[in-house]
């Protein structure tokens, strides 16, 4: 039976444009961030050809140690749905070669959580709504029982998480704050205290081109909602534009509500 998570090597979708995941899944059910596995294998992977590197890094040379086709297979799934979605080839291949470019290992695994909760919309969804007021009162401490409780009020307004068992809405809810944890917003075990990180002017500019791939209007880029997501307030977000600006890398103005935003000689203007 084919799998439709796996496509051929050489497979492309070329699109100009690369929207956000807005489908609820229960893919967070199944594993967290998985930063582990990416870091492993962004070695050995090209920015411009990294979904089809990924494949062969995995299944045909078994970079990560897996004792059967069919784990690999697996993992080469869940890694896809995260990081190296087909229809978005621009933002996987910037994604790629900024990892692979930072070394510090909090500001490389906010650009992997970045990326998720472009890939993610569960993830995108409890960033916005649950997340950030919590990080708004931040240290506070969590249990997945509080996730749970928010699962439970989010499936009143969202279909797809009624259909779900509750052994799978308590899985994602383990995920979910261990992938916090393991990308910088928390720490502990059984019980997780959640801080805001420090979030690098260059992991917000990742989030803006994620924006501009989309065909977004940016004329009120800083109250996106992916900002929201990662923590940030709008106020953070201008203050990390401006000092892009000023180290040179971007331009950028707010001038009577619309938004100027150029980085490496292209402009967008909305």
């Amino acid at each position: 039976m084919k799998n439709a998570g796996l496509q051929p090597r050489n497979s492309r979708v070329n699109a100009a444009v690369e929207a956000r995941q807005t489908r609820i899944t229960a893919r967070l059910s199944e594993q967290g961030a998985m930063l582990e596995e990416l870091r492993a294998v962004l070695p050995v992977i090209r920015p411009t050809s990294a979904r089809d590197d990924l494949y062969r890094a995995i299944l045909d040379d078994n970079v990560l140690r897996r004792p059967s086709m069919n784990s690999r297979r697996k993992i080469f799934e869940k890694l896809n749905g995260r990081y190296f979605r087909l229809d978005a080839s621009l933002a996987v291949a910037r994604l790629v070669k900024t990892m692979q470019m930072v070394q510090d290992p909090l500001q490389n695994g906010l650009f992997a959580y970045v990326m998720l909760l472009w890939n993610d919309a569960l993830a995108f969804r409890l960033g916005g709504q649950w997340l950030a007021t919590k990080l708004g009162s931040a240290p506070y401490d969590t249990r997945t029982s509080d996730i749970d409780a928010e699962l439970d009020r989010l499936s009143s307004t969202i279909p797809q998480i009624r259909t779900w068992a509750p052994s799978t809405r308590h899985k994602v809810a383990i995920n979910y704050l261990n992938l916090l944890r393991d990308c910088g917003y928390a720490t502990g075990t059984l019980r997780k205290r959640l801080r805001r990180p420090f979030i690098g002017p260059d992991v917000v500019l990742f989030g803006v081109q994620l924006i501009i791939g989309s065909g977004e209007a940016i004329s009120r880029l800083p109250e996106h909602l992916l900002f929201k997501a990662m923590g940030l307030s709008i106020e953070e977000v201008i203050d990390a534009l401006t000092e892009l600006q000023q180290r040179g890398c971007v331009d950028f103005a707010i001038q009577g509500g619309i938004v100027h935003f150029a980085v490496r000689g292209k402009t967008f203007s909305r």
